[in-house]
Parts: C-alpha cells; sequence; structure tokens
C-alpha cells in the first residue's frame, strides 16, 4: 500500500510536468511576440516550426489525462496495459522529439513494473495487447497526431 502510494505520486509529479508544458511554450513564444508586431495567430501562420511546436505542447496534457487513467488501472493490478500503453506513450514522446517526457514514462514504466512484477510471456503480450485496445483509443489517437507531427517537421526541414 505504501508503495502504491509513492508510485502514484510519481504518476501525479509525471502528470504536472506534462500539463506545464502548454504553459512554457507560450511563455517562450511570448518572448519571440515581444519584439514584433504579431500575434499568436499570425506567428502560428507564418511559422510552421512554431505551429508544429504548439501541437507538440497541446498534446502532453492529453498524455497526462491518460496517466490519471493509468493511476486507476494501477489500483486494480491490471499493471501489464499500463506498462504497455506508457510504452505507446515513449513512442509517441520520441516522435513529437520530447526525450525528457520519453525519459519520464520510462521512469514510471520501470517503477510500475517494478512494484508489481508484471510478467510478460509470450502469451500475456498477446493477451495484454487484444484486451487493451478497448480502452487505448486516447492512447491511438495520441500516437495518430505523434506521427502527424513528425510527418509535418520532417517536411519543413
Amino acid at each position: 500500500m505504501m508503495k502504491t502510494k509513492k508510485l502514484k505520486k510519481w504518476y501525479t509529479l509525471a502528470q504536472i510536468l506534462l500539463c506545464v508544458t502548454p504553459i512554457m511554450f507560450y511563455i517562450q513564444v511570448s518572448y519571440k511576440l515581444i519584439g514584433s508586431q504579431m500575434d499568436l495567430q499570425a506567428l502560428l501562420q507564418q511559422d510552421p516550426a512554431v505551429a508544429i511546436s504548439f501541437l507538440v505542447a497541446i498534446i502532453n496534457p492529453f498524455v497526462a489525462y491518460q496517466l490519471q487513467y493509468f493511476k486507476k488501472q494501477i489500483e486494480t493490478k491490471d499493471t501489464n496495459i499500463v506498462i504497455f500503453s506508457l510504452m505507446i506513450l515513449m513512442v509517441a514522446q520520441m516522435l513529437l522529439g520530447n526525450i525528457f517526457y520519453v525519459c519520464v514514462l520510462g521512469f514510471l514504466a520501470f517503477q510500475t513494473y517494478r512494484l508489481y512484477k508484471s510478467s510478460w510471456t509470450r502469451t500475456q503480450v498477446f493477451e495484454t495487447i487484444r484486451h487493451a485496445w478497448s480502452y487505448m483509443i486516447p492512447n491511438v489517437a495520441i500516437m495518430a497526431l505523434s506521427i502527424l507531427c513528425f510527418y509535418a517537421s520532417m517536411q519543413i526541414m
């Protein structure tokens, strides 16, 4: 019970960090806008890199929402699905170029695995994937947006 509380605190900290991302983006863009005569909408239309960064920043609160759901799953000891979902979100963060959040989500996955000693036999992996699809639509949406942002960033480079 005590270890679960500590794990939930790590999840909460990660949620806070993910929710701060759009605020940090706005502060960064505000510094760009101070010297110019543009507003945020004009900057987003003029600079595609800023528009992609905006999308990347907006995706992170949705990841934080998923972590809230994962905390509830941990209570039911359904940790294989949580770890599998965290891996999907790590790939999404890699596509977005958020190495910091890849590390944060990796840390959460490791701590969840370590606490609950999830078993990953071949049969259980397929069973987890089969059961996980029923409530992984948000993860798939996050992954789709991440792929879109990755593709767009590759196009402007």
